[in-house]
């Protein structure tokens, strides 16, 4: 699903479509959901596939499994800087959990996300 061109830029592809990396990782969010990303962000961070048994929203076994595959994806092809950071910015997920996005992002990276104007 990813492939990744090591000169100056990367590049990413979904479904045979060259995306930028903010695509890849918005069109990812969406699979994962941002606020399941971020309120499970420890848990997909170990890495471990079976922590999908600690999702409690209620979801189909198929579909946690689902999430939490491609937000585990996400972590280990270190992308989980602009997930934090698109959640933080986003618009359409509630004020909580873009506040717990910025808090992970400061624990995480040292630093403050920026506002998108």
């Amino acid at each position: 699903m990813l492939q990744c061109n090591k000169n100056e830029e990367q590049y990413f592809y979904i479904s045979g479509s060259q995306v930028t990396r903010e695509e890849y990782v918005d069109v990812m969010l969406k699979k994962v959901g941002k606020e399941i990303f971020v309120k499970y962000y420890y848990d997909f961070r170990r890495l471990d596939p079976n922590v999908y048994t600690l999702i409690s929203e209620d979801y189909t076994e198929k579909s946690k499994k689902r999430r939490t595959s491609v937000a585990i994806s996400l972590i280990r092809q270190g992308l989980s800087e602009y997930a934090l950071q698109n959640i933080a910015n986003s618009k359409k997920v509630k004020p909580v959990a873009a506040k717990l996005a910025r808090s992970i992002y400061f624990c995480d990276f040292c630093a403050d996300i920026l506002f998108d104007k």
